[in-house]
């Protein structure tokens, strides 16, 4: 699979990759808690040939022009490792979760100068959703090992992005808010799908006071080609919050 950094254009590493998730999708659904010591060394191996694959010796997402792999794999990596967390060493787990992290897109948010490669933006989304996923689904696995995403940080960071952002803005600060919106949208459709008791309530009161500040943004006139792809971003954020708007009575 490594072989992808030489050339990218050639087919062994391609077939690596169909033959690692064939494997894998055969092996991991077979894993219980009885058996769970005889492949206790399974769960690193993964995340390691998948962090090797997907951020190479660069240790980080790169541009070979095969982001539609990439995206397959992250996402192939969340639907098999994350349901399996709780029989995953605590040590192993906290690589496994460094591999979403590596990727995800609330880096771009919380670091001013991280920069997300070209064309990155659906795969450090899956990465950022599945660290949403594994902190509002498996709540208790993810405390125990320290690893639970600080969503409340995340908004707050959001919402001071936002509020630096006016019409002077240039294509970096407006390229940090359009990853801020992402954020605010993977947020509010993940805790909606989950179980009212594993989401803070605190969470709650910050997604929905951050409506407000998302509705402060529509008379913003960005300048640049950026405005359009922005407005969108912002449309979906706020379509988000529809599910929350009900009546004052039960049906």
């Amino acid at each position: 699979m490594k072989l992808r950094e030489k050339d990218p254009h050639q087919t062994a590493w391609k077939v690596a990759v169909q033959t690692l998730q064939k494997v894998t999708s055969i092996t991991l659904p077979t894993i219980n808690a009885q058996n769970a010591p005889v492949f206790r060394n399974i769960w690193l191996h993964l995340a390691r040939t998948v962090d090797d694959f997907l951020y190479g010796s660069e240790g980080q997402n790169t541009n070979w022009g095969t982001e539609d792999i990439d995206r397959q794999v992250i996402s192939f990596f969340r639907s098999e490792i994350l349901p399996q967390v709780a029989l995953v060493p605590p040590d192993d787990l906290k690589f496994v979760i460094l591999v979403f992290n590596k990727g995800s897109l609330h880096a771009a948010v919380m670091e001013a100068d991280h920069v997300l490669p070209v064309n990155s933006e659906v795969f450090s989304t899956i990465c950022f959703e599945a660290l949403l996923d594994f902190t509002l689904r498996h709540s208790e696995v993810a405390e125990g090992v320290g690893e639970e995403l600080d969503i409340p940080s995340v908004l707050l960071r959001c919402e001071k992005v936002f509020i630096s952002l006016s019409a002077p803005s240039g294509p970096p600060e407006i390229m940090g808010a359009m990853h801020a919106l992402r954020c605010i949208k993977s947020i509010l459709s993940n805790i909606k799908q989950s179980h009212l008791a594993k989401v803070d309530r605190q969470i709650w009161h910050d997604v929905i006071a951050m409506y407000q500040k998302l509705i402060q943004l529509i008379p913003v006139e960005l300048n640049g080609t950026l405005n359009s792809d922005f407005n969108r971003l912002l449309s979906l954020a706020l379509l988000q919050y529809s599910d929350l708007i009900q009546p004052p009575f039960k049906r």
